[in-house]
């Protein structure tokens, strides 16, 4: 996935750890483009007929929360 963002012309980074506010987190994918930094939260289903419940959105939102008032460097 993250070659499709290189690609595209994103800086890309997986597997970051991030310090939020009240705990580090891992961020699987982080992309910055034109000054514009998007953290990617990946989830892999091994059927069709798998998903996630409500919990999971509202935990990556919670994550979000945590870090986005940060100030982070990308790493080279």
């Amino acid at each position: 996935m993250v070659r499709i963002f290189e690609h595209e012309g994103y800086d890309a980074i997986t597997n970051l750890a991030l310090k939020g506010k009240c705990v580090s987190h891992e961020i699987d994918v982080v992309l910055k483009k034109d000054d514009i930094i998007t953290m990617v939260e990946c989830k892999f289903q091994s059927s069709q007929a798998a998903c996630s419940d409500v919990k999971v959105p509202l935990y990556i939102l919670s994550r979000f929360n945590d870090v986005k008032e940060g100030v982070y460097q990308m790493p080279t």
